[in-house]
């Protein structure tokens, strides 16, 4: 899955969810910083972070 890909998919659980920023990093126990990073595609997330992510969103 490319940065884009899962930009898009973590934006689109946070509105399914009406969740901001701060309460799906806490959801997937990562930092709101990593993220925002992650959800910009600012940041690759590691392979953890990347797991923690998808087993919240259910990929």
């Amino acid at each position: 899955m490319d940065s884009k890909e899962l930009s898009r998919k973590i934006i689109e659980y946070r509105a399914k969810h009406n969740m901001s920023q701060e309460a799906f990093a806490k959801l997937c126990k990562i930092s709101t910083q990593t993220a925002c990073n992650v959800e910009n595609s600012v940041q690759v997330p590691s392979k953890l972070t990347l797991q923690k992510i998808l087993n919240v969103i259910g990929e």
